[in-house]
């Protein structure tokens, strides 16, 4: 397996398996004031024994109760859907299945940082080719949550890592992509009527340097409402690649 991923490498620093497609190089264009119920103060300076019980008997605002849990309550939102995500994918990684590629699938496609057709791997590609590791892994890890299932981006991470001498980090991002490329391979059989699910356009250049194919031309096939691109390699095989989520994404950015 480590062979195949130093010719994945190879190949991915090279450029040479990710002809880029016109759709790959398009950019993307473009809390609530809080009122809290306040008791209204006595109109005299002074209250009777029998009016201070009865305030103390009285529940709290409602208003004032609601307005902590709401505050605080987005960032422990955001930092459960992350470990959530970070869990599912351990597990995964751990034993790739259909099942499991499918589940992270949709949250990284729901996700509202989901740009399948962001210009990032390519400028992490000159950041590794220029041999500056360093800024080349601070854009991987500022572009984390856009790349979280791409294969390419996991071996650029175990690149730098190993560069940067940290090759138990290395390790751990060279499995993160071969259990990518086995999801994307499981969750169906390359054809019209099976065809592989992917996050973006550069999952697909994986998967057929997986695959030790050659593209030899690419094309956008419309079903319904079902959008899909078809690699034609040497040799005469056809590959089938679903790319409904990430097609809508960018119609979705282009109508801002």
């Amino acid at each position: 397996m480590r062979s195949f991923w130093m010719l994945v490498a190879c190949a991915a620093l090279a450029g040479c398996s990710s002809p880029k497609t016109d759709s790959e190089n398009v950019r993307a264009n473009r809390e609530t004031n809080k009122k809290t119920n306040k008791e209204t103060p006595p109109k005299t300076a002074t209250k009777s024994s029998s009016q201070s019980s009865r305030a103390k008997s009285l529940p709290k605002s409602s208003g004032a109760a609601k307005s902590t849990p709401k505050k605080k309550g987005s960032k422990p939102g955001r930092a459960t859907t992350e470990s959530t995500f970070n869990a599912l994918l351990e597990k995964f990684v751990n034993q790739p299945t259909k099942d499991g590629y499918l589940g992270l699938h949709k949250v990284v496609v729901s996700s509202a940082s989901y740009n399948p057709y962001s210009v990032v791997l390519g400028d992490i590609k000159k950041l590794v080719d220029l041999e500056d590791f360093e800024k080349a892994l601070a854009k991987l890890k500022e572009s984390r949550k856009v790349l979280r299932l791409s294969p390419r981006a996991h071996i650029f991470f175990a690149k730098v890592h190993s560069k940067l001498g940290d090759d138990k980090l290395a390790d751990k991002h060279n499995k993160i992509a071969t259990a990518c490329i086995k999801g994307i391979l499981a969750t169906g059989k390359g054809s019209e009527d099976q065809p592989y699910l992917v996050v973006r356009t550069s999952d697909e250049y994986d998967v057929l340097v997986f695959l030790k194919k050659r593209m030899k031309s690419q094309g956008l096939h419309r079903k319904g409402k079902r959008s899909f691109d078809v690699l034609h390699c040497q040799g005469g095989s056809v590959y089938w690649f679903d790319i409904t989520a990430s097609f809508a994404s960018l119609g979705r950015r282009l109508s801002r």
